[in-house]
């Protein structure tokens, strides 16, 4: 039947041209937001869910940031117990030197003086192995936490307590007047290098703590990243393809709907 007040063909091709302009503008919002779901308008549910996992890929970002944190303090750390071992070492042969009867005299105030300003170098390395304010080897340092997981549990790397001997090697150096009081000065220097020992040790433990973590919550993340490039991320090559395909459509669906206007627009002509 042909009506000049109902056409159905002209309300198919009206809504076969919605249709097409509908899927021309999701395509197109595809391929300019990069995002197959930008928002929840396009998918409520996988919306919610991307919601979910990027909030998770933020924490884990942060996590990240707090454990970089304690693998650079725990390098400036063993960066100074590095040198101050390495002054203990000569410290403890120019001790040796002042326990031997056969210094000369004229030597030994030169070689304590040389042993006290490596005592001052120990305190000056103790004082700048200091990262973002904070050193672990100053005297009266604390130990300090970094945040290890998202759930908030810390990992502590504890700070140099070697106080107590530092002073007592300074007082012994301080002390030495002869050969006898020199010999006596290589326990403390022997105490001294020990600390520094543990310390090396329990600060290097805990720094291999903190890298394995960092690499897992680095695959953590990469893993969360990927999941959500899966969830909301827009195939380019379909969302081009359906936007060409969408637009050659589109002129189809404007012939069609011309053709059906002239065809109505001819019978209203004939009845005139």
């Amino acid at each position: 039947m042909v009506s000049v007040i109902t056409s159905s063909a002209a309300f198919t091709a009206v809504h076969s041209l919605r249709s097409i302009d509908e899927r021309f503008v999701s395509s197109s919002k595809r391929i300019e937001s990069g995002y197959r779901v930008a928002d929840s308008l396009d998918d409520a549910s996988i919306f919610s869910v991307a919601q979910t996992v990027r909030a998770e890929v933020k924490t884990a970002a942060s996590v990240q940031s707090s454990l970089a944190q304690g693998q650079n303090t725990v390098q400036v750390a063993l960066s100074g117990l590095r040198q101050i071992y390495d002054l203990t070492n000569e410290i403890r042969a120019n001790v040796i030197l002042l326990a031997d009867g056969a210094t000369a005299e004229s030597a030994r105030a030169a070689i304590k003086s040389n042993t006290q300003e490596m005592l001052r170098q120990i305190e000056s390395a103790r004082n700048i192995s200091s990262y973002n304010g904070s050193s672990l080897l100053a005297d009266g340092a604390q130990s300090r936490s970094f945040i290890a997981d998202s759930a908030g549990n810390t990992i502590t790397v504890s700070a140099f307590d070697g106080q107590t001997e530092v002073d007592a090697l300074t007082t012994a150096v301080n002390n030495i007047t002869d050969a006898d009081s020199a010999l006596a000065t290589l326990d403390a220097v022997t105490d001294l290098q020990s600390k520094v020992n543990q310390t090396t040790a329990d600060i290097a433990s805990t720094g291999k703590a903190i890298s394995e973590k960092n690499v897992f919550i680095g695959a953590l993340v990469d893993a969360l990243k990927k999941s959500l490039g899966a969830l909301v991320d827009t195939d380019i090559t379909e969302a081009a393809a359906v936007r060409q395909s969408a637009i050659l459509q589109r002129g189809l669906s404007i012939e069609s709907l011309a053709f059906t206007t002239e065809s109505n627009r001819r019978v209203v002509d004939l009845l005139r």
